[in-house]
């Protein structure tokens, strides 16, 4: 009866918690299109994802790029919007400032696509720079041992 029990015992609750052993050591970054990006269940504004990116040096150094192309992109906005609108109320015409304005626009797009790619690469680096570890092989055997027959956990 007792090694009934122990059997039991052994089969229903061993092989659980062998089987909920994880394979990796740390959480990668999510892309989630139209949202952003995710990590351990939150989603990642800058801060947190500079600070998450942290622990990877050439991650950081990309996303550190990453930002500096989005305030630049920004600066270009703000600018043309005002050049833009201050073309607008002073002169009706399609003049200087509206051309310029509407160039310093332009010139955003292309400057926060390259702010997006190198987000994107910044994280492609953090998840490869990821160590995956080896999840050692995971069986239950049945043996002959010095005491007779037994249960072989292996993990």
């Amino acid at each position: 009866m007792k090694f009934a029990f122990l059997l039991f015992t052994l089969l229903f609750t061993g092989l659980s918690n062998i089987l909920a052993q994880q394979q990796t050591d740390t959480l990668q970054i999510i892309n989630i299109p139209g949202k952003g990006y995710t990590w351990d269940g939150n989603y990642l504004n800058s801060k947190r994802m500079k600070a998450v990116l942290l622990s990877n040096d050439e991650a950081s150094g990309v996303y550190r790029n990453a930002l500096a192309n989005r305030n630049t992109a920004f600066t270009f906005l703000i600018t043309g919007s005002v050049i833009l609108a201050g073309g607008l109320i002073y002169d009706r015409s399609v003049g200087l400032y509206k051309v310029a304005g509407g160039f310093f626009i332009l010139l955003a797009l292309p400057v926060w696509t390259i702010y997006d790619v190198r987000t994107d690469k910044a994280v492609e680096i953090y998840n490869d720079g990821i160590i995956q570890k080896k999840a050692a092989e995971k069986s239950v055997s049945f043996g002959l041992n010095s005491g007779g027959i037994g249960i072989s956990f292996n993990f």
